[in-house]
């Protein structure tokens, strides 16, 4: 968990926001780099899809509990930020997977409809290893 933290907050350190170059990435084509590290698309998809699912499931079995029983609502605000942001950058990843990888349309529309499916991403993770094989 504490190298998927990084590899995220890699994308976004030093203030200078590196998710245009992923988007440059997924425009162009091309294999990304992110801290000298080449990542393969569903490798990088594989990884923010368990943290967004993660946090889709801290936001609704912690965070939402605190806001409407424990009168927290900062608690909401906070993990929905960073589910917001991991939802934001699974989407292009999953549009880097689309076109890098050449994934299948319904593959890819499998993927995104089950991120919104609570323990769903924990299941399908499996299946993305395998997928993730595909390109070796």
């Amino acid at each position: 968990m504490a190298t998927l933290c990084a590899s995220v907050c890699r994308i976004f350190r030093h203030g200078e926001p590196k998710i245009f170059r992923l988007l440059t990435i997924v425009l162009r084509g091309e294999t990304g780099s992110f801290g000298g590290a080449m990542m393969k698309p569903v490798t990088f998809l594989r990884k923010v899809s368990m943290a967004e699912g993660i946090s889709y499931l801290l936001l609704l079995l912690v965070a939402m509990p605190l806001k409407y029983w424990g009168g927290m609502p900062m608690a909401v605000r906070v993990v929905g930020s960073v589910h917001g942001l991991l939802f934001v950058v699974l989407c292009v990843a999953l549009l880097w997977a689309l076109i890098q990888a050449r994934w299948p349309f319904l593959r890819a529309v499998l993927v995104f409809v089950l991120s919104f499916v609570p323990f769903a991403p924990l299941f399908l993770d499996r299946r993305m290893k395998a997928w993730e094989g595909e390109l070796r």
